[in-house]
C-alpha cells in the first residue's frame, strides 16, 4: 500500500508539472497589445486587419485609364466591401472619389499626397528633372504645400494611411530623396494623429536599396508580383521578396514599420494555369504572413484589357480576406499575436529546398520551402505552416507540452480537431499548400 501511495503521488507531482508547463506555453499569448486602439481603423492604428485592393472600381476593359460606367464600378466595389475589405488602397485614376467612397462603405482609405512646384503637381515626368531645374527647388514652398493637404483632412478618420507620389523614387538621386523626407517631413508634421506614410517600392528592389528609402517611411511596401517576376513555378520567391521587405525595416531601424504584402493582380496566365490560381492566390498572402506580413493591398482592382482571369482572382484574393478580416481571430492574431520560437517545424519527406537567383549578390541562394509562423494570442497558439514546393510534403511540428489535454484544429479543414499528448504531429500539405492550426488545452 505504501509503495503503490508513492506512486499516486508521482503521478500528482507530474501531472502538476505538466499543467505548469501547459500554463506557461499559454501564457505568452495573454496581453495582446490593443486595448487602446480603435475598433473602427485598421492596424496600426486600430484594429481591423488591413486588406484592400488598388483601384478598387476602376479601369475599363477597353483601355487602362478609362472609367467604367458608374453602376458596374459601384458593383465592383460593393463586392469587394462586402467581402470584409476594410481599406481602399491608393486609386490612380479614381483618386478624386477616393474618401466619399470610404464613407458610403464604411472603411477607410490610402490618401494620395502631392506636393506641388508654385500651382504644379510633382508627377513622375517632373521628378526625373527636379536636378536641371532653374531655379532650384523651393522646398521650404513644397513642404507648405504638404501641410496645407494635410491639415485639410487632420482628423478625418476615414484615412489610414498617406501614400506618397510620385512612387517609385531612387535612392540614388539626391533631389528624390530630399522630395521624399520634404514631403514626409511634412505629413508627420501636420497630422495629429500620426498615421503612416508609405510610397509604392518596385518589386526588384533588395533590403539593402529598401532601407535608403524606408528612413522616411512608416509601411514598407513593395510589389510582390509572383508571375510577373519570373516565378511562377518557384513561388518561395514570395518569401525572398518579403525577406527584403524586412531586412530593408532592420537595416533602416524602423521596426515600427508595418510590413505589407503586395500580390499581383493584372497579368493573364496560359489557358493551362487558370486552373492554378486558387493556389497561387492563397500560397502568396499566406507565405507573405507567414514571413512576417501585417497587411495586404492587393494589385489591383482595376479591370484591364485582356485580363479576363480578373473576376476569378479577385474572388480567390476574397475568400483569403474574409478570413482575415471581421471577426476573425486568426486576423487579430496576425496582428498582435507574439511572435514564438519554441515549437520546430520541418519538412520531413519532399522537397526542403528552392534556390533563388539573387541579382545582387550575384548567386543563387538557397531557401525553405516551408515557411513556419508560431503566434501567441490569447490562450491560444496559432501555427501557419505554408509548402512553397509544387509537389507534396509531410511536415512535422514538434515540441509542444507533453500532454493529454493538449488539442490542435486545422482551421481551414473538415477534419476534427485531435489530441497531440506526445508533443508533435504530422501535417501533409498539398503542393503550395497552407495550413494553420489553432492549439488549445481542453
Amino acid at each position: 500500500m505504501k509503495k503503490l501511495a508513492v506512486f499516486f503521488a508521482m503521478l500528482a507531482v507530474g501531472g502538476a508539472a505538466a499543467g505548469e508547463k501547459i500554463d506557461q506555453f499559454f501564457a505568452a499569448g495573454k496581453d495582446a497589445a490593443k486595448k487602446t486602439l480603435s475598433a473602427d481603423m485598421v492596424y496600426p492604428l486600430g484594429k481591423r486587419f488591413p486588406f484592400g485592393f488598388y483601384s478598387t472600381g476602376g479601369g475599363s476593359l477597353n483601355r487602362r485609364g478609362e472609367l467604367l460606367p458608374a453602376a458596374e464600378k459601384d458593383a465592383d466595389q460593393k463586392a469587394i466591401f462586402d467581402a470584409g475589405a476594410t481599406f481602399i488602397a491608393p486609386q490612380y485614376e479614381l483618386n478624386k472619389e477616393i474618401l466619399e467612397t470610404a464613407e458610403k462603405y464604411n472603411v477607410q482609405c490610402a490618401y494620395t499626397i502631392y506636393g506641388y512646384i508654385g500651382d504644379e503637381p510633382i508627377h513622375k515626368k517632373i521628378i526625373r528633372d527636379l536636378h536641371r531645374r532653374t531655379p532650384p527647388v523651393d522646398w521650404a514652398a513644397v513642404k507648405e504645400s504638404v501641410v496645407k493637404q494635410v491639415k485639410i483632412f487632420a482628423n478625418d478618420k476615414r484615412i489610414a494611411y498617406w501614400n506618397v507620389t510620385p512612387e517609385e523614387l531612387r535612392h540614388w538621386r539626391v533631389d528624390e530623396m530630399k522630395y521624399l523626407q520634404t514631403v514626409s517631413e511634412a505629413i508627420h508634421e501636420a497630422d495629429p494623429m500620426k498615421r503612416p506614410v508609405f510610397m509604392y517600392e518596385p518589386g526588384h528592389r533588395s533590403g539593402t536599396a529598401l532601407a535608403k528609402t524606408f528612413i522616411y517611411q512608416d509601411m514598407g511596401v513593395k510589389g510582390t508580383y509572383t508571375n510577373y517576376s519570373g516565378f511562377k513555378d518557384k513561388r518561395v520567391w514570395v518569401r525572398y521578396s518579403i525577406q527584403a521587405i524586412a531586412d530593408g525595416i532592420k537595416l533602416a531601424n524602423r521596426p515600427h514599420m508595418v510590413l505589407c504584402m503586395l500580390p499581383e493582380m493584372f497579368r493573364q496566365p496560359e489557358e493551362q494555369d487558370l486552373k492554378l490560381i486558387p493556389s497561387w492566390v492563397r500560397h502568396d498572402v499566406y507565405c507573405a504572413i507567414a514571413n512576417g506580413a501585417k497587411a495586404v493591398m492587393v494589385f489591383s482592382g482595376s479591370k484591364r484589357p485582356k485580363f479576363p482571369a480578373w473576376q476569378q482572382y479577385r474572388d480567390e484574393y476574397l475568400k483569403v480576406c474574409r478570413e482575415l478580416t471581421g471577426n476573425s481571430e486568426l486576423g487579430q492574431a496576425i496582428l498582435f499575436g507574439k511572435v514564438m520560437d519554441d515549437l520546430s517545424c520541418e519538412v520531413i519527406e519532399g522537397e526542403k529546398e528552392q534556390t533563388i537567383y539573387d541579382r545582387g549578390l550575384k548567386k543563387d541562394i538557397a531557401l525553405p520551402t516551408l515557411s513556419f509562423r508560431n503566434l501567441a494570442y490569447g490562450n491560444t497558439r496559432y501555427l501557419i505552416l505554408v509548402n512553397s514546393a509544387n509537389t507534396p510534403v509531410k511536415a512535422v511540428v514538434d515540441d509542444l507540452p507533453y500532454s493529454a489535454r493538449m488539442t490542435v484544429k486545422n482551421i481551414f479543414s473538415d477534419e476534427p480537431e485531435m489530441v497531440v499528448p506526445e508533443g508533435n504531429f504530422e501535417v501533409d500539405l498539398a503542393p503550395l499548400g497552407v495550413a494553420v492550426f489553432k492549439v488549445f488545452a481542453k
